[in-house]
């Protein structure tokens, strides 16, 4: 370990200057770093046999520091300031994410970080500052927790790498131009968000999904910005007026619905019986993820395009019987992807375009089960008294096979009357003999 006293008060440890105070804690207030690191900040650093709590990084502590690749700010620190790290090099940000204590970050902190690909954001922040990570330009993931209130003016401004943003549940406030310029496919205005500025979501171009869950929430001017064959999922109903802030050519759906989150996987289910896949909270999803055929007796018929893309975490997906349809690439960017299954009827190419990875592993179950379960209508059963008679079979089959589904059915039967007697299953247009 490298020390010298520095100014008054000052100390460079590591290549670190340090501003030691009297209450034996130590502020961050630049640097003499002149080669590639990994910076791992101590919690505390030790100079003349006393022993210092690192609780705070200075203005411009790292301004344009080009020697940066990977920086890990501990829990000790409580305060960063103006410009910490502005047009540094740094390409990945973590701060510890089990602080449940109250931290402050200041505007521009990552202003101009043009490397900057990951961060991992405090466990107790409640705002996001102004320009926080304003034009960073290769900024790819945020790891984002639920204490989050305030996202603020411009905060990912031109993130233009940046696909997929938890959108946590305590969201209040949306400043304006905070997602200005990104390439989000999916957005949450979630139930307790009050207000959405201008152009707080302008410019994705690559916008799929908007979901509004709050229908007092107040919608200031271009919150999205000329996008096409944009799905807007409005909660109940809004004012009409709403829509003349939302520019471009939008389908809206105004129906009444339930927004469900299921390990991680977003849901609506209208009343009309149709459930949904929208979208998904990274933080929260599953490694291996099985798709529910049914959420609050609504069954699960299909899915938005590219509901599931950018996951980093995805690596096997099970779809039901129940899924009707699904289009566009569901998993665009999901690069740890590497195993899907498929339960419904589908192309060996429409597989593919969903998956969109030459590396995943595509599962289809057979064609004749396929078509069992698509034609069942009823069972014909023949009692112990030679008596024949009819019942409705509506079940979802979960079996792999056409025996299996075979054995399910009469299993079904037995446990509706008693009776073993199966004799044929009755189809739309076939039927199957037992």
């Amino acid at each position: 370990m490298r020390e010298r006293l520095y100014k008054e008060n000052e100390v460079l440890i590591d290549d670190i200057f340090y501003q030691l105070k009297e209450d034996k804690s130590a502020k961050i207030v630049g640097n003499d770093i002149k080669e590639i690191i990994d910076l791992d900040i101590p919690s505390n650093i030790t100079y003349q046999d006393r022993t210092y709590t690192v609780d705070e990084i200075d203005v411009e502590a790292f301004l344009d520091c080009k020697y940066l690749d990977w920086v890990s700010i501990p829990i000790t620190v409580k305060l960063v300031h103006e410009k910490a790290f502005k047009g540094s090099s740094v390409k990945q940000l973590h701060f510890d994410h089990r602080r449940r204590d109250h931290i402050v970050l200041k505007d521009d902190i990552c202003f101009d970080c043009i490397r900057l690909e990951y961060v991992r954001l405090p466990g107790s922040l409640v705002v996001i500052p102004e320009n926080m990570f304003f034009n960073n330009l290769s900024l790819k993931e945020v790891e984002v927790f639920n204490q989050v209130k305030i996202i603020s003016n411009s905060s990912f401004y031109m993130c233009t790498k940046l696909r997929h943003y938890d959108f946590t549940e305590n969201i209040e406030r949306i400043g304006p131009s905070a997602f200005y310029g990104t390439d989000l496919n999916y957005i949450e205005i979630g139930p307790k968000v009050s207000i959405v500025e201008d152009m707080a979501f302008a410019y994705n171009e690559n916008l799929r999904t908007l979901v509004i869950q709050n229908n007092k929430v107040k919608l200031e001017e271009k919150i999205i910005t000329n996008e096409k064959d944009v799905i807007i999922y409005i909660k109940d109903h809004l004012e009409t007026s709403l829509k003349n802030n939302i520019d471009g050519e939008q389908h809206y759906i105004i129906d009444p619905f339930d927004f469900i989150e299921q390990d991680g996987i977003k849901y609506i289910l209208f009343s009309k019986n149709i459930g949904r896949i929208v979208g998904y909270n990274e933080s929260n999803i599953k490694i291996q993820t099985t798709v529910p055929s049914i959420i609050n007796d609504v069954p699960i018929i299909d899915m938005q395009p590219r509901a599931l893309s950018q996951s980093i975490k995805l690596k096997e997906v099970i779809f039901p019987n129940t899924i009707k349809q699904i289009k566009g690439k569901v998993f665009e960017n999901c690069t740890n992807l590497r195993k899907v299954t498929f339960n419904h009827e589908i192309t060996h190419e429409d597989a593919r375009w969903c998956v969109y990875n030459n590396g995943v592993t595509i599962v289809k179950p057979d064609a004749t089960l396929i078509r069992f379960k698509a034609l069942i209508e009823r069972i014909h059963i023949l009692d112990d008294y030679g008596v024949t008679s009819q019942m409705t079979f509506n079940e979802t089959f979960e079996s792999n096979s056409l025996e299996e589904a075979i054995i399910e059915a009469k299993e079904w039967c037995i446990s509706k009357t008693d009776s073993h007697n199966i004799y044929k299953l009755v189809g739309v247009r076939e039927n199957i003999n037992i």
